[in-house]
């Protein structure tokens, strides 16, 4: 990596749409940073609530943009395109940064010049329950990297474990001039479609072991916790290996679609989605041995009873995991089925 150090400026994304009750968490935790981001930006996006008096609030700190309510990727379009700054920072509005986040990634800036984009370690909360965790340990993730605080390959790295999220990443701006912005009109990934864009360009992708941000689980008005389509699903794939074939990543690609494949699909086991599940593995079926294809087509002819059978299992593996690692007890309610 090149010695030269360069000129860091950084404009923050933060798409809002009626979270009136997290919106200041969020930016209290912009401002609180210990490298000051050099522009904030919040796009509401359509809010009916209280979510513009508390962003203005915070007075000229704070650029506030307002759009008909068009969803997250239209929301963080709008804001790629009024941003002033080198570098794009993300964090949705009812998650919020550990106040040396940037700090963290400004260096790993500095020390890889080259570094066209970056993520992070993150912690998953169920805060109401007092139940916080890293999604992976920050010394596993260092021991990972070796003595870089990059992977070669973004596609290699995400297929032993994805280990960032939206909240934790930053991009230079004119790379989305360059892949194109993301996808509107989706509910679903449409995050993941961009990064895997960007990666089948740029697989280079600078990562921070500690933890930069909080992924909050209890989110209202949350639109990838719903169910989408199997349609949606499959478009996806099509989308994508088109465009890896197109960039020459195609043979990098397909374990990490089949990975991807094989967790929504496990969902859907969950949710006793019988029907979309054999849909999708039939217009996807390169992507799956046989063995799978036929096991699995075995287990919808029972849809409700593999459900139940699927979340007992889950029940019993969120116990053991949450008696080995917490520290603290969870509060008298009974805690959420939602795995962190």
């Amino acid at each position: 990596m090149s010695n030269i150090k360069p000129n860091i400026t950084i404009s923050v994304i933060i798409p809002a749409y009626n979270i009136e009750k997290y919106i200041a968490r969020a930016l209290r935790s912009v401002l609180g940073q210990t490298r000051p981001a050099d522009e904030i930006i919040v796009v509401d996006d359509g809010s009916t609530d209280g979510t513009a008096e508390e962003i203005k609030k915070f007075g000229d700190k704070v650029r506030y943009l307002y759009q008909a309510n068009s969803g997250p990727s239209t929301a963080r379009n709008t804001g790629i395109r009024a941003a002033t700054c080198k570098w794009i920072a993300f964090l949705d509005g009812d998650d919020e940064w550990l106040p040396e986040y940037l700090q963290r990634q400004c260096k790993i800036i500095t020390q890889n010049p080259e570094l066209k984009w970056l993520g992070g370690n993150y912690i998953r909360c169920l805060c109401d329950e007092n139940l916080k965790r890293e999604v992976v340990s920050a010394e596993k993730m260092t021991k990972r990297l070796g003595n870089k605080n990059y992977f070669d390959d973004y596609l290699i790295a995400h297929l032993q474990g994805p280990h960032w999220c939206t909240d934790t990443m930053m991009v230079q701006q004119w790379v989305f001039d360059d892949i194109g912005f993301f996808p509107e009109g989706i509910t679903k990934a449409e995050d993941l479609d961009m990064w895997l864009r960007i990666a089948f360009r740029y697989p280079q992708f600078g990562y921070s072991p500690e933890p930069g941000a909080i992924y909050h689980l209890i989110r209202p008005n949350n639109l990838s916790g719903s169910a989408a389509p199997a349609d949606l699903y499959i478009d996806f794939f099509d989308r994508l290996t088109r465009q890896a074939e197109k960039a020459g990543r195609s043979e990098a690609f397909e374990p990490l679609a089949t990975k991807l494949l094989r967790g929504w699909i496990r969902s859907m086991l969950f949710a006793a989605r019988g029907q979309d599940i054999r849909k999708m593995i039939y217009n996807c079926q390169n992507l799956l041995s046989w063995p799978y294809r036929i096991s699995i087509i075995t287990l919808t002819f029972t849809p409700n009873l593999t459900a139940h059978c699927c979340r007992l299992l889950g029940k019993t593996v969120r116990l053991i995991g949450e008696r080995q690692q917490l520290t603290r007890k969870p509060s008298i309610k009974k805690i959420s089925g939602k795995l962190i």
